[in-house]
């Protein structure tokens, strides 16, 4: 017969003061842990009666939790205390319990002293956080962003989420990587933070952000961003520092995936600067090009070079079309092919060109690639005029280098196989 625990009778009884506590002292042996005793309220937590009590503790038990329990009981006596959550299940009712107790001997009988603390309700909140978190992630990954938190005061990054979704990396790595860096001096702890996570070029704008910040203001950028050793995309990032009493303690940000959308932006705005036919610049974006790298470098030499296919249409008539399209492309190939890159190359439509050299040497250095240049083999026997105007010798402006170097072109097809600089027979 089960007995009904009064208080002072059994260790811990005291305690039976709650409905979310219970006691049971049990009989453990090789089938099972029979009830010796139970508190009241353990019959008011389970909603079970003393008649209404099973022979066996572990009936009660959920099934998938008997051998954990079935492996404390198992204990020496006095040998430790055990600690375990598991779940009840009775026929009007479920809970999840903790259990705290201990195994000891009695006259030479074995038994286990159990109180059970009802923790239904943090299991069911536990759970209401777990799904709040799952509908996180999931829309964190629908939506290609990522979260993350950073404590200012202790240069720590504290939390990522959906990194996997940005980087292919998990948040959990992200944090073991940078975790050593909050040990270090604050100049050196942001250096070694932009180099995992930021591009070189994009330096500036993050520590402009980051400056921002630490005023107490938002700041918003797009930069190309990675994970240590992973690949750099192009994302959004958004930083909101959260402030105690006016200083910023801690930033929260969110990382957005933009790199589809800034490759489409660049293909357009490359294909709004170029000239399609040739891939080099069309005229607009070639004169912006020179005027900027003018008013960039005001005190260097520079030169302007207009270039015109000679006949162009001559070949066109003998050949077609197609023989002249030829031409005009194998043109704009050697104009690659004799400057450098930080020459901005145009073609202003039909069969003219037009090269800004940026940040020149000796004149004469200029004169001799033109003239190789001029001496390029094209094909159908297709020759090129050149002209060229030195800046700023020759005009202070683009308008005013592009007139002079045209009237060099000119007076190069007057000459054949000349190069003119200005009025001047250059080769």
């Amino acid at each position: 017969m089960v007995r009904l625990l009064e208080y002072g009778t059994e260790p811990f009884c005291g305690l039976m003061h709650s409905e979310k506590l219970g006691f049971v002292l049990l009989r453990p042996d090789a089938h099972g842990a029979r009830f010796e005793s139970v508190s009241g309220s353990f019959l008011q937590m389970t909603g079970l009666s003393l008649d209404g009590l099973p022979q066996d503790f572990l009936e009660l038990v959920a099934e998938n939790n008997r051998a954990r329990l079935r492996r404390m009981f198992e204990l020496r006596p006095a040998s430790e205390t055990y600690r375990e959550t598991f779940k009840l299940r009775t026929a009007s009712r479920e809970l999840w319990v903790l259990g705290n107790g201990t195994v000891y001997e009695r006259d030479g009988q074995r038994f286990a002293a159990l109180l059970l603390t009802d923790i239904s309700d943090l299991k069911r909140n536990e759970s209401e956080l777990r799904h709040a978190q799952e509908r996180l992630c999931f829309g964190l990954r629908a939506s290609g962003i990522c979260v993350f938190e950073v404590d200012i005061k202790r240069q720590l990054y504290t939390y990522f989420e959906n990194a996997e979704g940005i980087f292919g990396v998990s948040g959990q790595k992200i944090l073991h990587d940078v975790q050593p860096f909050s040990t270090l001096p604050p100049d050196e702890y942001r250096e070694a933070a932009a180099q995992y996570f930021s591009h070189p070029g994009d330096r500036e704008a993050v520590e402009h952000a980051f400056a921002q910040v630490l005023r107490g203001k938002r700041a918003c950028y797009e930069a190309r961003m990675r994970a240590g050793e992973s690949e750099y995309v192009w994302c959004r990032i958004e930083a909101t520092p959260v402030l105690d009493r006016g200083e910023p303690v801690r930033m929260v940000g969110v990382i957005s995936n933009i790199h589809s959308q800034r490759q489409e932006r660049e293909r357009l705005t490359r294909q709004a600067r170029q000239d399609a036919f040739t891939g080099l610049l069309n005229k607009k974006a070639a004169f912006d090009a020179a005027d900027r790298m003018l008013r960039q470098a005001p005190y260097a030499s520079h030169a302007l070079v207009v270039l015109d296919i000679d006949k162009l249409k001559i070949i066109n008539d003998t050949f077609g079309h197609a023989a002249g399209d030829e031409v005009i492309r194998a043109v704009a190939q050697s104009l690659r092919e004799t400057f450098r890159q930080s020459d901005a190359l145009g073609r202003f439509g039909g069969d003219e060109f037009v090269v800004f050299m940026n940040g020149i040497g000796e004149r004469s250095a200029v004169l001799r690639k033109l003239e190789k240049l001029m001496k390029t083999k094209q094909p159908y026997g297709a020759q090129c005029s050149v002209g060229v105007a030195f800046y700023p010798e020759h005009g202070t402006g683009i308008r005013e280098l592009f007139r002079r170097a045209d009237e060099a072109l000119y007076l190069s097809k007057r000459q054949r196989d000349v190069c003119t600089a200005r009025d001047t027979v250059a080769l």
